[in-house]
Order: C-alpha cells, then sequence, then structure tokens
C-alpha cells in the first residue's frame, strides 16, 4: 500500500509497535495521526518522531477507547480535520488488568481491545470505503486459548473472571471482528481490506506495565526471548503496506512458534477464530452494545 500523502490512525501509538509502525508510516510520507489517552506520552513520542526528520507528518488526537464518548469525540474530531482515511491500525490494548467495569458497563479488557476499536471502525468506514482503504488488527498468539462464552461474555458471573482468560477472550475477539468485517465487505463488494497480526512476545509498554503482579510475568521473563517492539512492529506493518495482501490474512512474525523474527509471515489462527455463526453473532451482539451499526452496502 503506498502512503505517500494517504492518512493513517494508529491507536496507542505513542509507544511500543505502535510508535515503530508510525515511524516507518512517516518514512513512506504518510499523514499519521496519533491516537492516545495521554497527550503527554503522545506529544513527547511526536517530538522524537519529529526530530527524526522524515517525509511524512504526524499529529495527535485524544482517544480512550474505554469510552465510547470518547470513541464518538474522536471521530468527529477527526473529521473536522481530515477529508480522507487510508489506513487504520487498531493497536492499542491493555493486558492483564484486575477485574474492572468501564462507564459503559464493558469488562475493561474487552472495551480496549475490542468494543472500543469495534467502534471507531464503524463509524470511520465510510471513509475507508471512500478511499478504499484498510484495517489492520492487532492480535496476539494469547487468542489460541481464547474462549466466547456468550452467557458470560464479559465474566459478570462470579468468580468467573481470570486476566488471562479476559485478555485472550479480548484477542480472539480481534480475530473474530476481522474476519466476519472482511467477510460482509467482500460479499458487499466492497475493496476495503480488513487484516489481522500480532507481534509474538515483544518488550512494549503493554507487557511491562499491567502484569508485574502476574506468576506469567515472571516465567517470561526467565524462559521466553522476548523481542523488541520494533521487532514486533514488523507484522502489523507488513500487512499495512504489502500491496499483494488479500482481505482477511493474519501475518506474525517469521520465527520458531512465532514468538519473534526478522521478517514477517502469513500464519494461521485457531479453528473457533474461523467461526463463521460464532463471529456472525459476536458482530452483531458488539453492534448492540456499543450502539454503532456497520452500513455495508453493495
Amino acid at each position: 500500500m503506498q502512503l505517500k500523502e494517504k492518512v493513517v490512525i494508529v491507536t496507542g501509538g505513542n509507544s511500543g509497535i505502535g510508535y515503530f509502525a508510525i515511524e516507518r508510516f512517516l518514512k513512506e510520507g504518510a499523514q499519521v495521526v496519533m491516537a492516545s489517552r495521554s497527550k503527554a506520552r503522545a506529544e513527547e513520542a511526536i517530538q522524537n518522531l519529529q526530530a527524526l526528520k522524515l517525509p511524512g507528518s504526524v499529529s495527535f488526537i485524544e482517544l480512550d477507547l474505554m469510552s465510547l464518548a470518547s470513541v464518538q469525540q474522536f471521530v468527529a474530531q477527526f473529521k473536522k480535520q481530515y477529508s480522507r482515511l487510508d489506513l487504520l491500525v487498531n493497536n492499542a490494548g491493555i493486558m492483564f488488568g484486575e477485574y474492572q467495569l468501564t462507564q459503559d458497563g464493558f469488562e475493561s479488557q474487552l472495551a480496549t481491545n475490542h468494543f472500543g476499536h469495534f467502534a471507531l471502525t464503524g463509524q470511520l468506514l465510510s471513509m475507508l470505503i471512500a478511499s478504499q482503504g484498510r484495517v489492520v488488527n492487532v492480535s496476539s498468539i494469547a487468542h489460541r486459548r481464547g474462549t466466547i462464552d456468550f452467557d458470560n461474555l464479559q465474566f459478570q458471573k462470579p468468580k468467573t473472571y481470570t486476566p488471562w482468560g479476559a485478555y485472550s477472550r479480548s484477542k480472539l475477539a480481534n480475530l473474530l471482528f476481522t474476519y466476519e468485517l472482511d467477510h460482509r465487505l467482500k460479499k458487499a463488494k466492497l475493496k476495503v481490506k480488513v487484516l489481522a497480526a500480532h507481534p509474538g512476545v515483544s518488550k512494549t509498554n503493554l507487557l511491562f506495565k499491567n502484569n508485574k503482579t502476574q506468576p506469567l510475568y515472571h516465567l517470561m521473563k526467565f524462559l521466553i526471548p522476548l523481542q523488541s517492539a520494533k521487532r514486533g512492529a514488523i507484522p502489523t506493518i507488513e500487512a499495512s503496506l504489502n500491496q499483494t495482501v488479500k482481505g482477511g490474512e493474519y501475518f506474525g512474525p517469521s520465527g520458531w512458534f512465532e514468538i519473534g523474527g526478522r521478517k514477517a509471515r502469513l500464519v494461521q489462527s485457531i479453528t473457533l477464530s474461523h467461526d463463521r455463526k460464532i463471529a456472525k453473532k459476536f458482530f452483531d451482539i458488539s453492534e448492540s452494545l456499543t450502539g454503532v451499526t456497520f452500513s455495508i452496502k453493495k
């Protein structure tokens, strides 16, 4: 995908994978909007990126994916400033937090990692359709342990919540969303491509700031060779820029068990993520809960 003078949104772009994806997009000459909760962190990141004197430009619009109101405000502000959107990278995420409900009544990990991005994509879809653009949803190898229980979708039943279970479900949700949206767009013969990527196991703020109390964190430190966030961004960049990709494809690191690698390659997600019946039901529930309806017509 050629990005010169194209408009790109990256959520959570002030650090980690999102930051290095933005750096690459700026090298390609894109106009990038960094969507982040923290204005201070975003401004610091933008200063660092601008110091590189790359061809593209980068600006900031505040976005808190835990809040549907914030998503709506972001979209309104974006549409005031830009007349087109060519690439949406749904990258932001939280990991392994304690059980918490957002102001909209959503479990916080599912809210940030799925519902917020779902609402954002739906409200920007008309712009992506107009530009024949692309959506890249950032998932995780953790999706492999994900499950969907429609009777307990947000762990509302007592004593069913676990940080790992909620995170894995949210990452499975990213893939269900990717494949179902891709299916609906293809059925309508629209040219927007929807893809997914995962970073392997990388040193990011998401990993190191949100799970220091988790035993898994300590195991990962000693047992798994964590790769840099810059290398972890490679699959997202590949899904975003590769001109030969097809909608519904999923990219991950090229190395051993997809934990890391110097290159990206096509990878496979679990069978459950491709279950059309579950994907359709989950998509419809997401529309109902967020109040955002995807307008997809031939």
